[in-house]
């Protein structure tokens, strides 16, 4: 698992952490369990490291089948946990919305501290820009829309940071 699957240590009743796979293997659990749950709606953690290596295919999969969950992109430029080598394949950010746009993501929510680096930028309609502060708006507009949704939270790793400070 990746830096997300950090959430699984806070012991905050917002962040329960149902379940956890290899790298790789991002939203596939809520894939099979969808059908054996009352629960309508599963937001899925991953890092642009795991989903450059191989879990861009379960988007692609989920949006396919319709499965009505959020896969939340932690977008910050490094595979960090591994000591922040560059990623094979990475995609820009507006890239990865067009190719998410055209796979049938049926909604896609940017969040960034520095909106403005995406003005003049072609996104598709269904991209909405949010500022950091706007992070709850995007996730209860993503929940509250059928089928598969991808939101992408677009900052700096914190480990990479805190290196380049030192």
């Amino acid at each position: 698992p990746g830096c997300h699957s950090f959430a699984s240590i806070m012991d905050t009743p917002e962040r329960r952490v149902e379940a956890m796979t290899q790298l790789g293997g991002e939203g596939l659990p809520w894939i099979g369990l969808r059908h054996f749950t009352e629960r309508p709606h599963m937001v899925q953690n991953v890092g642009d490291g795991s989903l450059f290596h191989s879990s861009y295919l379960n988007i692609r999969f989920a949006a396919a089948i319709g499965a009505n969950m959020t896969f939340k992109i932690l977008y910050n430029g490094y595979v960090a946990n591994t000591g922040a080598q560059p990623m094979v394949g990475q995609k820009s950010v507006p890239d990865l919305i067009r190719m998410l746009a055209i796979e049938g993501v049926r909604k896609i929510a940017l969040v960034t501290k520095e909106p403005d680096n995406y003005d003049g930028q072609d996104l598709p309609d269904m991209c909405t820009i949010y500022p950091r502060e706007g992070l709850h708006d995007a996730q209860a507009d993503l929940a509250a829309t059928q089928g598969t949704t991808v939101l992408i939270y677009d900052e700096m790793c914190a480990n990479e940071r805190r290196r380049q400070q030192k």
